[in-house]
């Protein structure tokens, strides 16, 4: 109840704050299909994407949630919260264009530097819960092949002699979708294993 007020009352305060600005709130809050006056299936894959972010995230938080209200397995249940954390940020990062845009156009810090400290933090994650993975990696394997496929895609045109192509973007998006496929049911089946699993042995 409380961290749901707080989230409402900080939305409402940074609508005030974005008006102040002067900047109308309803560009922050509007569907951007509609502000910018684009047809309804521009970038629908790209929404149903943020879909699986978001979903990936909670089915994970929920099952990090529930298994430190048992107090059972400490170390499962922050395996499977900082997943959910790991999981959002990447959304996050997907949703606003953080790497591409944000960071290096924004803020100046240059794109490599950003990438670099991300595979950094995933990597800490990998070495920190790698006793996790083993389970369902046929699941997981596809997702970070996917990611990475996607990253390789979404650099290629800094090699010397490579221009950047539409199939280049376009395999860029293709491989991350795939990989949020599998991201997905990977969470479902790692969830559900390990939430009936312990259903079963109450």
């Amino acid at each position: 109840m409380i961290p749901a007020v707080i989230a409402a009352l900080a939305l409402g305060l940074l609508l005030i704050a974005v008006d102040l600005a002067g900047t109308p709130p309803i560009e922050l809050l509007g569907d951007p299909n509609q502000l910018s006056e684009s047809p309804w299936w521009l970038g629908a894959v790209s929404l149903l994407g943020l879909l699986l972010w978001a979903g990936s995230a909670a089915v994970l938080l929920i099952t990090g949630l529930v298994l430190r209200e048992q107090q059972r397995d400490s170390e499962r249940a922050l395996f499977f919260l900082a997943t959910a954390a790991l999981v959002f940020a990447a959304g996050v990062d997907d949703a606003l264009v953080v790497h591409e845009v944000v960071l290096p156009d924004e803020l100046g810090i240059p794109q490599p530097v950003v990438l670099l400290a991300y595979g950094g933090v995933a990597l800490a994650w990998l070495i920190r819960f790698r006793e996790h993975l083993t389970p369902e990696l046929r699941l997981l394997a596809p997702a970070a092949a996917g990611f990475a496929a996607s990253l390789l895609f979404d650099n290629v045109h800094r090699l010397p002699g490579v221009s950047e192509a539409e199939w280049i973007n376009v395999s860029d998006e293709y491989a991350k979708y795939a990989g949020l496929c599998f991201l997905f049911a990977w969470a479902l089946v790692e969830a559900r294993r390990e939430l009936l699993g312990r259903t079963l042995r109450a």
